[in-house]
């Protein structure tokens, strides 16, 4: 058994049902009810989706690869795909926080350190397998 691998499933759980309740809340309701044009809404709420599957997904194959139920071989590319997917993620929510009109982006936009989590669990596991 892998325990980064394991940890970063866990964490990618984790930050999954964040979204799918606080981030549900606080990003889609404000979204739906908001006046933007309805293109750019739908375009958004698929955006927020597209993240949800990602996370569901990179979960389940993270808990798959801990427990060795993938091969190894194909388990690798994929953790290391999860991996630097999800660090692009955290260096990229970092860069529009910081680029925006947000006041204190570390607080109010903070899930890029569970991203940052996952990477660097996942590329450890995969180095120490």
């Amino acid at each position: 058994m892998n325990i980064y691998f394991l940890a970063a499933g866990s964490c990618a759980a984790l930050l999954l049902l964040w979204q799918l309740t606080i981030g549900r809340k606080q990003v889609l309701v404000p979204l739906k009810n908001s006046e933007l044009d309805p293109m750019v809404k739908t375009l958004l709420q698929c955006s927020y989706h597209y993240q949800s599957v990602m996370l569901l997904l990179s979960a389940a194959v993270l808990t798959a690869c801990a427990f060795d139920v993938i091969a190894s071989m194909q388990g690798f590319g994929m953790v290391l795909f999860i991996g630097m997917a999800c660090g692009i993620f955290a260096i990229w929510q970092l860069y529009i926080s910081f680029v925006s009109d947000l006041k204190t982006p570390f607080i109010k936009v903070n899930h890029w350190l569970l991203y940052l989590t996952i990477s660097a669990l996942s590329v450890v596991g995969a180095i120490t397998t």
